[in-house]
């Protein structure tokens, strides 16, 4: 089965199509809202898609989707004497999306080796320099970078070029983008067909591609310079370096601007390739599909003002291009190092346009996500705050009364140092224009097995239908069609997982220390992770009580079972020193995970003034029943 057959077969088990006309399947089930409104190329699909575009904007790509089958490229197209590079073909030309014809005879397909963990991963490499860059297509989520540099090469200052693309051409260019990666470099041209270039990261100056550029211009006796285009990725590195790169280049006589994807840098990751897979999947207007003329002119906008210099100067540029495009704004907020601006807008007969910029807050915020909690009825919003001059960035929940009032937000921002000075109209306008098209995610309030999303929430790391995900940067999982997150920052749990370095030697020393008894504590462990589909099948499920003279090495075999589950340093707890409210928050605190009860040798008579914890109360557990009952207004009975 080739690997578009089985990515179609893939995405129909996910969304059931129920239509598949012509080059689409459509009508399959939106993840967000819901509704039988998602669609994708029936032939080679890149991005699906949900079509309300306004109501809900849905939209992921087919490698976020099925991950598995963009992982391990060398077992799945093995190399041969006759294609040397097919796994790095193939990887370029289905997860990447790029043109071949743009590529070939620039790469290799190689072999990097971690000395360290002595793992081993295929790669695609690209000579620069006297260096080479190389990224890992085999599971790189294995080693610390998917991508490397050869050590002792010297590559700064050089630009990767791509096939069609010379010195000679990019001399009679208007303009050349400098991008921060190969594939970006490479998306561009092939999708915008603009001269582009990649400057493989974001820190060097290129100033060795720029002499050697000099050169070709003079060679063909040009009188002006093409301009040049840094378009680096989202993200504070790709706004810092472009801000230095282009004033050097003015200095040097360049005539330089910057191009961003968004404004600012903001949002999560977003780069010139997947844009590029977003283009070739675009049925809507063609003038906006993402690598349009009209689109690449709005992101040369969102470059200008990411760079000006002043909150003035970028509040000109945002307002020069609403009337451009015949769109009348009175007032708005914007970003301008790291700090909330408000500009308003008057025309007078006489004076003309008047705009007037003043500071709202002394750091910037974005919110990510909002968490709704269905059951208990509460949502929370998850904001990023970025601070000035290069201070740490926060991310914190947020009530929805504190965005509500303005007064709550000033206090609750005051927690993390950040003075909140607008106004609650001010505060509206903010939060009504970043709650467009948010992402809800759930919270889940324990730690282990979630039956309604069929997954283990593990920490930092889950596992759903045999595979594991790992937590984003915005602390939440994509599992499925479903986003969700573990609500406490606790993390009970510290799984380092690698499955190339598993290794069971410890099983002969669990037997010699304990011998049978060890082993049946590890299988109660074992079959502690599966007590919900044990219930499923066998309707209960028994306990483990571990006895023994003091010494005997009961809290030692204890702490090594929780060891291996990634616990370290814990036993259990005493429930005569606990609460009532206590103990029931303890139990369910965890899903599919033991629980361990520690019981002391007591002398009664001597403790009859304390009421001793009944172990009775524990037979509602066998079936997995609730400890503890409480009533709560609903509404309902």
């Amino acid at each position: 089965m080739s690997l578009e057959t089985q990515i179609i077969e893939g995405l129909k088990r996910q969304f059931s199509f129920r239509k598949a006309k012509g080059t689409w399947l459509q009508e399959g089930k939106c993840p967000q809202c819901g509704r039988h409104e998602v669609y994708c190329a029936a032939k080679d699909p890149r991005v699906v898609k949900c079509s309300r575009a306004d109501r809900c904007g849905w939209e992921d790509t087919v490698r976020n989707l099925l991950p598995e089958l963009f992982e391990n490229w060398s077992e799945r197209f093995k190399q041969t004497e006759a294609d040397p590079n097919a796994a790095a073909d193939a990887y370029l030309q289905f997860e990447r999306g790029l043109d071949l014809r743009l590529l070939r005879g620039t790469y290799s397909q190689e072999l990097y080796k971690d000395f360290d963990s002595g793992q081993t991963g295929a790669t695609v490499r690209f000579p620069i320099g006297d260096s080479y860059w190389e990224r890992i297509i085999d599971r790189p989520g294995r080693f610390a970078k998917k991508a490397h540099f050869r050590k002792g090469g010297t590559w700064g200052g050089h630009c990767w070029l791509p096939n069609h693309t010379s010195f000679e051409t990019l001399a009679q260019a208007d303009d050349i983008w400098i991008t921060e990666g190969i594939f970006d470099a490479v998306a561009l041209t092939q999708g915008a067909h603009l001269a582009a270039v990649s400057n493989m990261s974001t820190g060097p100056y290129p100033d060795k591609f720029l002499d050697q550029l000099l050169q070709a211009i003079a060679a063909i006796k040009r009188r002006d310079r093409p301009r040049l285009v840094f378009a680096f990725d989202v993200g504070t590195a790709g706004v810092c370096y472009s801000r230095k790169h282009i004033e050097r280049a003015r200095r040097e006589g360049w005539d330089a601007v910057c191009a961003q994807v968004r404004p600012d840098g903001e949002g999560t990751k977003l780069d010139w390739n997947d844009l590029l897979l977003r283009h070739q999947s675009w049925n809507g207007e063609a003038q906006d599909a993402p690598l349009s003329d009209h689109k690449i002119a709005e992101y040369l906008h969102n470059g200008a003002i990411t760079i000006a210099a002043t909150p003035r100067e970028k509040a000109k540029l945002i307002v020069d291009r609403a009337e451009a495009q015949a769109r009348s704004i009175s007032a708005f907020d914007f970003r301008h190092g790291n700090r909330l601006w408000w500009c308003s807008i008057k025309y007078d007969e006489n004076d003309g346009r008047q705009i007037n910029v003043h500071e709202i807050c002394n750091c910037a915020f974005r919110i990510l996500y909002r968490e709704r909690d269905e059951i208990e009825d509460e949502t929370h919003y998850y904001l990023q705050i970025d601070f000035p001059n290069r201070q740490e960035t926060v991310k914190a929940r947020f009530s929805a009364s504190a965005c509500a009032n303005s007064g709550e937000f000033k206090k609750r921002l005051l927690a993390f140092a950040g003075m909140w000075s607008g106004t609650g109209e001010q505060l509206d306008r903010i939060i009504r224009n970043q709650t467009r098209d948010l992402k809800k995610v759930e919270p889940i309030p324990f730690t282990g097995f979630s039956q309604r999303h069929k997954a283990w929430l593990l920490g930092d790391i889950a596992v759903h239908q045999g595979r594991l995900i790992s937590v984003n940067a915005e602390n939440y999982f994509d599992i499925g069609k479903h986003a969700v997150k573990l609500r406490s920052a606790e993390r009970m749990l510290e799984i380092d997982y690698d499955p190339d370095r598993i290794k069971f030697d410890w099983l002969d020393d669990l037997w010699t220390a304990y011998g049978p008894k060890g082993l049946i504590a590890l299988a109660f462990f074992s079959m502690s992770l599966f007590a919900v589909q044990i219930r499923e099948q066998h309707k209960s499920l028994g306990f483990l009580e571990i006895t023994g003279q003091p010494g005997s090495g009961k809290t030692t075999l204890v702490e090594f079972m929780w060891k291996l589950l990634g616990r370290t340093g814990y036993e259990g707890f005493d429930p005569n020193k606990g609460t009532r409210a206590f103990l029931s928050r303890s139990f369910v605190k965890v899903a599919n995970l033991p629980i361990g009860l520690i019981e002391s040798g007591r002398d009664d008579d001597k403790r009859s003034h304390n009421k001793q914890f009944d172990y009775n109360e524990l037979l509602v557990l066998f079936n997995g029943r609730s400890p503890r009952g409480i009533g709560r207004k609903s509404g309902g009975f």
